[in-house]
């Protein structure tokens, strides 16, 4: 948009970090009440939707679909014929002899899992088993070590939509109470990095590109923010949980939110308090704040001064 805050000359953005050595893990994870996070359907629903990247490979999402197609028991020339004629997808791609036989072999793989979906009429349905096994295709794909059980299945309830995904933005965190106060809306684009050399442990990015609007003007872009969230999971001798370790948090704004005025307040200053109060719920020490500028090297750094609270606007996370 030409009035977009993040197209003036310069780009002047500022940084606000966090991290912890440990952390409250569970604002990162799924509520127990969510049936589609627990049951692993939010997660085979977003195989297909999520990018992901294995120990620095990019995974292709058509060759995820495939699998997905082949334990649906779909026709293979059918299931070809729907990507074939996608328009989102390189001619080259289409073309490609090899490509067409990685792709009738991830459909061959998911023929062999078929029986871990659940059946029409189940009264449980569960796609946890399935999901570990798609993990599992994935980490192989990338030629990585195949993480342990019990991070397989955090992976399975938790590398979502549900709960890694949009955590800046997800109800009970930072820009969700800035969207319902404040009369924003957030849409983000993301990537998850899986890092796997033990497979005791594995690190884990999430790294999103947020478009900010306000509510009334859908069509119109106010502004972008980046966000990444780190940490590592790492088994217990067997046990069936995990340790979350090693967590960093980032959120990048555009500096002049500064002199945009929300109720009489800069939306750079609501954004800022939420993160910090966010921060302190997860048990993470908001370390700095950085200003540069997206063009050009960062400028400086400086100790962050903890965000003044205001009794007017105060909202618990």
């Amino acid at each position: 948009m030409n009035n977009s805050i993040q197209e003036k000359k310069g780009n002047p953005v500022v940084t606000l970090k966090a991290q912890a050595e440990k952390f409250d893990f569970s604002r990162l994870r799924a509520d127990k009440t969510n049936e589609s996070a627990n049951t692993g359907e939010q997660m085979y629903e977003d195989f297909r939707r999520m990018r992901f990247v294995i120990n620095s490979k990019n995974l292709d999402q058509s060759l995820i679909g495939a699998l997905i197609d082949g334990a649906k028991q779909y026709n293979f020339d059918e299931v070809w014929d729907r990507y074939y004629k996608n328009q989102g997808i390189p001619g080259n791609k289409k073309t490609d002899q090899y490509y067409k036989e990685e792709f009738e072999r991830f459909y061959n793989l998911g023929k062999g899992y078929a029986h871990l979906l659940p059946k029409e009429g189940d009264e449980n349905k569960s796609y946890r088993a399935f999901g570990k096994e798609v993990f599992k295709e994935m980490f192989k794909y990338a030629e990585a070590q195949v993480p342990s059980d019990s991070i397989l299945k955090e992976l399975v309830t938790n590398c979502n939509q549900a709960a890694y995904v949009g955590a800046l933005y997800n109800e009970d965190s930072p820009l969700f109470h800035v969207t319902k106060i404040h009369k924003l809306t957030f849409s983000s684009s993301h990537t998850t990095y899986i890092n796997c050399s033990n497979s005791e442990r594995v690190e884990v990015t999430v790294k999103e590109l947020i478009s900010a609007t306000v509510f009334v003007k859908p069509n119109e872009e106010l502004c972008k923010l980046n966000s990444s969230l780190e940490f590592a999971l790492e088994s217990q001798d067997g046990k069936d949980d995990v340790i979350y370790k090693d967590g960093k948090l980032s959120l990048t704004v555009p500096r002049e939110l500064r002199d945009y005025k929300t109720d009489g307040r800069s939306l750079f200053d609501i954004i800022k308090e939420y993160f910090y109060k966010f921060c302190e719920k997860l048990g993470f020490k908001f370390e700095v704040e950085i200003e540069h500028d997206l063009d050009d090297p960062m400028s400086y750094l400086e100790e962050v001064a903890l965000p003044i609270h205001s009794n007017e606007h105060e909202n618990t996370l």
